[in-house]
């Protein structure tokens, strides 16, 4: 992975909590989490896999399926 798709990883992740912390951001954050897995899923199968549990736990709390 090149400097750039790590600092844009990074970037996302930190989106990605800010959203989480917020009172109606779950929905955002849980986007967020799906896009970092589709970027991670052929890099790093084992953090892509988490950030996709990120997003359906987020999904699910929200009602968004």
């Amino acid at each position: 992975m090149d400097k750039q798709n790590e600092n844009a990883i990074h970037c996302l992740e930190n989106s990605a909590r800010l959203f989480r912390s917020s009172e109606r951001g779950g929905s955002r954050a849980a986007r967020q989490y799906n896009q970092l897995g589709d970027l991670l899923k052929g890099q790093d199968g084992k953090k892509a896999a988490q950030m996709y549990g990120e997003a359906a736990e987020l999904f699910a709390s929200e009602g968004d399926g």
